[in-house]
């Protein structure tokens, strides 16, 4: 298995060759389940579908019928869930993000894997906090589960636009432009993959966010930190006896690490990071929290 410093080696080349076109050609076809958590039929899954399928990979979409924005890693757990096939190779499934991987792993694919598990394009960043309570983010880390390589991809949203242009127009724009970085990725990660076949480390997950801008305005492709900054939150507010109101909160990001997503994301870089699907702290960090509890007994 290759070390996440060989990943982090073969991907900086492809930001140093690529430049902001983004146009490196995908170096081998591979079997793609493509989902994401703004519902099967949104711009960006589309966008990403046209640019993998136009570099001759083969995609199956299995995505959330409707948008279920913020699902992080839910499932669905009795019951039954509706599967249509909307057309050829998209189908649309009546439950979370990760209910969509885990059918789209069990039942369209009927066993056979696909190579790759994209996410997204998810309508709006990914990053600091966020990233955890993503569903986009959320189906890719299930897909990790499964054991399958994944990639959680998102376009950012320009907060001058949350209020005044509700069809967040930069976002639109950027989303063929984030499918074929998408493509330059594959392509790279296709290319560098070992003896064993392998596209990324074990059980992690490579997460994408690309700046709404132009492409030619965007500054180039930074690895990140997750950070502890948030533009965007809800807030919630009494609204009756039995009603609270939810609210949108926005503005500054307030981080405060060094390296951080959020900070590379606004001045207006690519950011990729590779999530580590242990969720375990560092040994330090954990010896520190252990000495305390030393005495503590059942």
């Amino acid at each position: 298995m290759r070390s996440l410093t060989a990943v982090f080696l073969m991907l900086f080349t492809l930001a140093a060759c690529a430049g902001p076109r983004h146009d490196a050609p995908t170096a081998g076809a591979l079997r793609i389940l493509l989902t994401n958590d703004d519902g099967y039929d949104s711009p960006g899954i589309v966008a990403m579908r046209d640019a993998l399928e136009g570099a001759g990979h083969r995609v199956t979409v299995v995505a959330p019928r409707e948008n279920r924005s913020g699902s992080s890693s839910s499932s669905t757990t009795a019951g039954t869930l509706d599967l249509v096939e909307q057309r050829p190779g998209v189908w649309s499934v009546s439950g979370t993000p990760a209910d969509a991987v885990r059918v789209g792993l069990d039942v369209v694919w009927e066993g056979a894997g696909p190579d790759l598990v994209v996410s997204g394009a998810n309508f709006g960043q990914n990053i600091g906090p966020s990233t955890l309570q993503s569903g986009t983010v959320g189906a890719a880390l299930t897909a990790m589960g499964r054991g399958y390589p994944a990639i959680a991809i998102s376009v950012g949203i320009n907060p001058s636009e949350v209020r005044s242009d509700p069809r967040f127009a930069s976002t639109l724009t950027a989303f063929d432009d984030a499918g074929r970085f998408l493509v330059s990725v594959v392509g790279a990660l296709s290319a560098a993959r070992g003896a064993n076949g392998a596209l990324l480390p074990e059980h992690t997950v490579l997460n994408i966010n690309y700046p709404a801008r132009e492409a030619s305005e965007v500054t180039g492709v930074a690895w990140a930190r997750i950070g502890r900054g948030s533009h965007f939150d809800f807030g919630y507010e009494r609204a009756g006896p039995d009603r609270v109101r939810i609210v949108f909160a926005g503005g500054e990001s307030g981080e405060t690490i060094e390296g951080a997503d959020t900070t590379l994301f606004d001045a207006g870089n690519v950011t990729m990071t590779l999530l580590d699907g242990d969720l375990i702290a560092p040994p330090d960090e954990t010896q520190r929290v252990r000495e305390p509890l030393r005495g503590v007994n059942p």
